[in-house]
């Protein structure tokens, strides 16, 4: 086994970790902020921690996924295959997409505690704007994610190269991760269905590479 496999196989269990946390951090520390927006932009200037750390989780997070997309890629025949290349597109711009969504929602909440923004959102936007703009820019990461997704899904099930119940769940995970984009309220679920995927595909991936049969399931 590749040292990019093994890498790759602890980044997708790093990731499972990061949605637990993000889980709790809500949960635990913002609470019932996390559904009214003028109460978000309220713990913002005046509790910024837990919005900070879950904005730095996307920043893990986007790193954790940039190692499982080209441990993946690898896995399914790196750049020896075109179709491999064209798979590993939407991973790179969903990876993008996310750190951006790290960065904007940092920036914002820097600007909430200040009492300011950026000249670069405009004259004076407040942090419920910013805060949209955030969420929109991870919504196109979780489309593009959805695309990676689905595209290796149907590549790891030509090549064999990861089990049907995995790649049954990839296929799942990607079309909801497409729903998402346009009903938000599918999140949750969406929450499950990747926790599944990314703990099941870090152990796949921390086993040696196998040609695995239709009816293979772990």
């Amino acid at each position: 086994m590749s040292g990019s496999q093994r890498i790759g196989g602890i980044a997708s269990l790093v990731n499972a970790a990061v949605s637990i946390a993000n889980v709790l951090i809500v949960i635990l520390m913002v609470g019932a902020a996390n559904t009214d927006v003028n109460a978000m932009a309220t713990m913002a200037q005046n509790n910024p921690t837990p919005l900070t750390l879950l904005e730095v989780l996307k920043l893990v997070s986007a790193a954790a996924a940039a190692v499982v997309a080209f441990a993946v890629f690898q896995r399914l025949g790196g750049r020896s295959s075109r179709a491999s290349l064209i798979g590993l597109l939407p991973a790179v711009v969903a990876v993008l997409l996310l750190a951006a969504s790290g960065i904007v929602g940092l920036i914002s909440l820097s600007a909430a505690a200040n009492g300011s923004a950026p000249a670069i959102f405009g004259v004076n936007p407040s942090y419920v704007s910013m805060s949209n703009l955030v969420n929109r820019i991870g919504l196109g990461a979780v489309a593009m994610n959805g695309a990676w997704l689905l595209t290796n899904s149907w590549l790891a099930t030509q090549q064999r190269a990861l089990p049907r119940g995995l790649r049954v769940t990839g296929y799942a995970y990607g079309l909801m991760s497409l729903v998402t984009f346009f009903l938000p309220f599918v999140a949750l679920i969406l929450l499950v269905v990747g926790l599944v995927w990314s703990i099941w595909l870090g152990i796949t991936l921390l086993r040696p590479p196998q040609l695995f049969s239709k009816g293979d399931t772990l």
